[in-house]
C-alpha cells in the first residue's frame, strides 16, 4: 500500500528497514506516536513454542522516544526534551 492508498481511517506512524546483510536482527526502524518517535530493532522472539499466542518476533529499544518535530502538534514541541 503506497500513500495514494491510505484513507483517512489509516495513517502512516512509522516505517521498518530490512536488515543489513549478516545482521542478526530481522529489521529496524521507527514509530511515531503522539509526536513521540521510538527507535526499535525488530528481533526474533527466541523464547515462542509451538502453539502459543506469543509473537514471533519483537521490537527492541535501548533508546527514549524524542520529539519527532515533524508529526508532532505543535502544543506537544514545548515538552521536548524536559529532562536535559
Amino acid at each position: 500500500m503506497d500513500d495514494s492508498q491510505l484513507s483517512t481511517r489509516w495513517r502512516k506512524v512509522g516505517g521498518i528497514w530490512r536488515p543489513k546483510p549478516g545482521s542478526k536482527s530481522k529489521g529496524s526502524g521507527s514509530v511515531t506516536v503522539n509526536g513521540l518517535e521510538q527507535r526499535f530493532t525488530v528481533v526474533a522472539n527466541q523464547r515462542k513454542r509451538a502453539g502459543t499466542n506469543a509473537p514471533d518476533y519483537l521490537l527492541v529499544t535501548t533508546e527514549t522516544p524524542t520529539v519527532d518535530h515533524y508529526a508532532a502538534a505543535p502544543g506537544q514541541q514545548q515538552h521536548e526534551d524536559a529532562s536535559s
